[in-house]
């Protein structure tokens, strides 16, 4: 290495410093000579000066000697710290020297000056000569290190120039010789800068970082089969082609770039990649997209394992035929896919019997077999999902089938084709929605605006089908629908509303209402004739607990109305201590309003009343349907084959006949749940059932067909007497 010239180290000019005694003595002769002159004292008193002085120059030499000691060895202290210091340990020779100067030299050369004020000009010259020879060694110390660290990091930053060079030329083999040439030339200026011995690099040992960097590319590649790497690897032990200029050294390196490659696709690839295939089936089943087989066909390909990958191609033929015969039965029930299913598996059973255990045919019927399994497995997921939330499915399904969203009456009658019995007409969560948002309203507007999003208007309706509306609503009740919220929507233009809305709001702490006020007003509400007559209109023998809930909410609906009434009165639960009062017999007439409002009674016994619709002649009603009951011909009634009675004979006819002459004697109406159409009840009070087209259905009637029936009876010449009557039957269900 040359040598780097650095400071000036002339050492400049010294103060010399006297050897010998430090107290020179006194001529002693001088001052006993007897008879000594006048001249002679002179002498003497000169000498004395003479000898002053030298005591003097004495001192001041040997304070300045001390002075170089203590300010030496203080420097070399400052010195090393100031080198050690993180902050001065420059990597670049030049800013070295700057600092060291700027820095270290100055200041101390300064700080002599002002420590030694009483020094003369010689001392002053010989302390700074002498601290300054030390400091500058300690500069050229410093700025060799310095030296040393620039050299290591251009060593550093060729290295790191060759490696990523190697890794561009990996990737970019077409340039390869050119990037190679790039690499080559940097250690040539390495060599020319000083600095190559720290690069441990020469032409073959970059040559051999180009070639590791390429097998590590080669071992990343998915693509690489065993075979390849295999190869590869023994190609780079023996040395062949490119791989010729290297030693055994380097080329074992290399090639144990692959070690950890090749050993995972012996073993654990292979492992991997059967997992992955089996999960791959179970995918392509569900969803029918065969992707996943393909991609693990091509992994068993690439790790040499040509049964594996033939067994997936054969799986990828199954999932294929699984999802075609999978689109056919979308929007279809599982009792539809559970006969084709067993009419298959009946055929191939069949067939199973009259071929050879191991042909050909044989083999195809077991894959017809997997196709048919494949295809239950894919379709229950289907149905999982129906059951879950049917209203989604359809949609979801409907749209991926034919490109568009069903309407309301689709989506529904789909799921009831699918076997949904009450179809929803949104998710269980978009439901909750529009309840909770019906439930924070305060405005019978914004309510009705809510529930017409859900059913529409008159002129525009959203379901066409009204059993579609009925199970649009319970979905919207069983979400927690209360009876004031629907009397609501109905009448949001009602002076009652308010009230009903008011009343929502109104809480039995408010009131200081126990469970023995609650149950005291219970029955009061209960004991009002128009609740009476409301809750008989609902009943019927048929009912059950589901009515029994229904009495309940009508009357609890009542009771809070009639709460918001005591609370506007200023009355609590003291109305109910003791006899009634007054006040609160009020509420209740003022809570039952609305009902009054809303409908018309017709009493057929103490059990059974038909409600009216205001808006809907009561009267009128009543008539026309007395008119009705005896046009009934014997045949239309269903009526079930008695079991005690032989089949097909005069006695199943007369139970018949006897049925129905009954039920025309002891006929009563009821109002469906939804207002719109009253259904017959026999004597016993249940549903009357009639046969049409093959079908038994309940004998519903709509309120808006009974003027027109009254008119074809008026004009009908055999009226009353079984003359057969277009009877307008209505597919409103028997809730």
């Amino acid at each position: 290495m040359p040598k780097i010239p650095l400071y000036n180290q002339g050492q400049g000019p010294r103060v010399g410093v006297a050897s010998g005694q430090l107290s020179p003595r006194a001529n002693v002769g001088a001052f006993t000579a007897p008879g000594q002159a006048a001249m002679g004292f002179q002498k003497v008193f000169s000498d004395i000066g003479n000898v002053a002085k030298d005591f003097a120059l004495k001192i001041q030499e040997e304070d300045a000697r001390d002075a170089v000691r203590a300010e030496s060895k203080r420097m070399a202290e400052e010195a090393r710290d100031f080198i050690r210091n993180p902050e001065n340990n420059l990597r670049n020779p030049t800013n070295a020297r700057i600092n060291w100067e700027d820095n270290f030299r100055k200041p101390q050369l300064d700080s002599l000056r002002e420590k030694y004020p009483n020094f003369n000009r010689n001392q002053m010259r010989a302390l700074e000569s002498s601290v300054d020879s030390d400091i500058i060694r300690f500069g050229v110390n410093y700025e060799e290190q310095a030296y040393g660290s620039w050299r290591q990091d251009k060593a550093e930053t060729i290295t790191g120039f060759v490696q990523s060079q190697a890794l561009l030329a990996a990737t970019n083999p077409q340039d390869k010789d050119l990037i190679i040439g790039k690499a080559l030339q940097s250690l040539s200026d390495a060599e020319q800068g000083g600095y190559a011995d720290l690069t441990n690099l020469n032409e073959n040992s970059i040559r051999a970082i180009f070639a590791t960097e390429e097998v590590n590319l080669l071992a990343a590649d998915e693509s690489r089969t065993l075979n390849e790497l295999e190869t590869l690897q023994d190609n780079i032990q023996a040395g062949n082609g490119e791989y010729a200029i290297f030693d055994v050294t380097q080329r074992s390196a290399i090639a144990n770039q692959l070690d950890n490659k090749v050993e995972f696709l012996k073993g654990g690839a292979v492992i991997q990649a059967q997992t992955d295939y089996q999960d791959a089936i179970v995918r392509a089943t569900i969803s029918g997209n065969p992707d996943l087989l393909y991609q693990a066909r091509d992994r068993f390909i690439q790790l040499d394992r040509l049964d594996l990958a033939e067994a997936a191609e054969q799986e990828i033929m199954i999932v294929s035929e699984v999802s075609s015969l999978r689109q056919s039965f979308l929007l279809k029930s599982p009792t539809e896919l559970n006969s084709f299913v067993n009419e298959k598996l009946t055929t191939i059973r069949q067939q199973q019997r009259t071929v050879a255990p191991d042909s050909l045919e044989a083999k195809n019927l077991s894959e017809d077999l997997k196709v048919l399994t494949r295809l239950q497995e894919s379709m229950s997921a289907e149905y999982k999902q129906l059951a879950n939330d049917p209203f989604l499915y359809v949609q979801n399904t409907y749209q991926q089938k034919h490109g568009k969203e069903p309407s309301a009456d689709e989506n529904m009658n789909l799921q009831r084709d699918m076997g949904i019995l009450v179809p929803k007409f949104a998710t269980t969560q978009q439901a909750a929605t529009l309840v909770n948002n019906i439930k924070q309203s305060q405005d019978s507007q914004e309510i009705a605006s809510i529930m017409d999003s859900v059913f529409g208007t008159d002129e525009n309706p959203t379901f066409r089908d009204e059993e579609n509306a009925f199970a649009a609503m319970k979905q919207l009740r069983e979400a927690g629908l209360s009876m004031q919220h629907m009397f609501i929507a109905n009448n949001p233009n009602s002076e009652f509303t308010n009230a009903l809305i008011s009343s929502t709001f109104v809480t039995d702490d408010e009131l200081n209402f126990s469970k023995a006020s609650n149950s005291r007003l219970r029955i009061d509400v209960r004991e009002n004739e128009t609740v009476i007559n409301h809750l008989n209109s609902m009943r019927g023998n048929a009912a059950g607990g589901a009515l029994e809930a229904q009495e309940d909410e009508h009357v609890n609906m009542i009771m809070q109305v009639a709460k918001y009434y005591m609370q506007q009165e200023s009355l609590d639960s003291t109305a109910f201590s003791g006899t009634r009062e007054i006040g609160a017999d009020n509420a209740i007439e003022k809570a039952v309003q609305f009902l009054e409002e809303a409908y018309d009674y017709h009493e057929y016994d103490d059990n059974i009343t038909m409600r009216v619709p205001r808006g809907v002649d009561k009267d009128s009603t009543v008539e026309v349907l007395k008119q009705i009951v005896p046009n009934l011909m014997t045949d239309v009634f269903f009526f079930p084959e008695q079991t005690d009675l032989p089949s097909n004979t005069e006695a199943q006819i007369a139970a018949k006949t006897k049925y129905a002459t009954e039920t025309k004697e002891g006929a009563k109406w009821q109002t469906v749940n939804n207002d719109t159409a009253v259904r017959m009840l026999d004597k016993d009070g249940m549903p009357v059932f009639i046969t049409v087209e093959g079908q038994d259905v309940p004998l519903v009637i709509r309120f808006e067909d009974l003027p027109r029936i009254g008119q074809a009876l008026r004009l009908s010449p055999g009226a009353g007497s079984e003359t057969p009557i277009d009877v307008p039957l209505s597919s409103v269900p028997r809730g």
